[in-house]
């Protein structure tokens, strides 16, 4: 009977016998040890069957320092790749920051800046009736109450003076003298040029399409604009918001900072008319000596670049509101 130390150290050697690694010697006894046990010819043929582990050579070492490589590479890649996000993701915050800063300061400026009585103070005047007409030159037909005074009138180029005297009177002129308004692309230079803060010019052009306006005219001539926009509340200047949201702020922002000077501060404010000829702007001033000065620029709705002013200087409020009440643009 073989014993289990025999077996066990056979067992051990099995490895070695199969590669044939053994001498000679361990060979021949455990040739004769398999023929006489059957469990550890059992043993041997089941190692036998096992895939057999070569040692590694030069194709394999080779392998495993290309795998290396490609490891370093792809580190490489990793790297170019991250630091082209950064860059990417850096490009899009300064081209947001150029886009989105300007309206935010503009904002803040028109709520809290000197632009932030303009439109709750914006004064609002009738024009046009033509119930009562009492004087008439190539540019408007008035009506002067008799109450205001008597005057007389002078004549200059384009400019006629109603004098009443002590500083009171009345002047009508011819504000654009015939020159063709630009249009909003011929504009462009001074579009550019006159803005405290950098809105984009394409944006303002499209946001003024947005609000219905047309663009066959330059911003400080499109007068139905402006009176919108002076009697309506300042867009909202919001990091996030619709496109169409975006264009209208910039073309609100922009026209207000090229065309309107800040007044609202009690000693100035906007004055705004329309009528079925014309569409009116202008404003108020009162002056240190308590002087009251109206004008208005009306502007003819079938011929823009026909722009008519009257100038009234040391009326009351109530006087200035009836002068242009009746004042019908020829």
């Amino acid at each position: 009977m073989v014993s289990k130390e025999i077996c066990s150290l056979i067992k051990d050697l099995l490895p070695l016998y199969i590669d044939d690694l053994c001498s000679r010697e361990s060979t021949e006894i455990i040739n004769n040890h398999l023929k006489a046990c059957s469990e550890c010819g059992k043993e041997y043929e089941q190692l036998k069957k096992q895939p057999v582990v070569k040692a590694i050579d030069n194709d394999a070492t080779e392998l495993i320092k290309g795998v290396g490589n490609m490891f370093k590479r792809d580190k490489k890649r990793a790297i170019i790749k991250t630091v082209s996000i950064f860059l990417v993701v850096l490009v899009l915050l300064g081209i947001f920051a150029f886009l989105k800063v300007p309206l935010l300061l503009y904002k803040i400026e028109f709520d809290k800046g000197l632009y932030s009585g303009v439109t709750d103070t914006c004064l609002v005047f009738e024009s046009g009736d033509a119930a009562k007409s009492n004087y008439s030159n190539e540019y408007f037909d008035l009506y002067i109450d008799a109450a205001m005074g008597k005057y007389k009138e002078k004549k200059a180029e384009r400019t006629y003076i109603l004098d009443f005297g002590k500083g009171k009177n009345i002047v009508v002129y011819d504000e654009n003298q015939g020159v063709t308004v630009p249009t909003l692309d011929e504009h462009k230079k001074h579009f550019s040029q006159s803005l405290k803060y950098p809105i984009v010019y394409a944006f303002a052009k499209k946001g003024v399409e947005n609000y219905g306006y047309s663009t066959e005219i330059a911003i400080p001539y499109n007068y139905e604009m402006l009176n919108d926009f002076l009697t309506s509340d300042p867009p909202e200047a919001k990091l996030f918001c619709s496109f169409e949201d975006y264009t209208k702020a910039c073309a609100y922002y922009s026209s207000m900072a090229i065309s309107v000077l800040p007044m609202g501060n009690g000693n100035s404010h906007y004055i705004v008319s329309e009528n079925d000829k014309a569409v009116a702007q202008g404003y108020y001033i009162l002056s240190e000596e308590n002087t009251e000065t109206y004008l208005l620029y009306f502007q003819s709705k079938e011929d823009l670049s026909k722009i008519y002013a009257i100038k009234l200087a040391g009326f009351t409020k109530e006087e200035a509101h009836e002068i242009f009440k009746y004042a019908v643009m020829k």
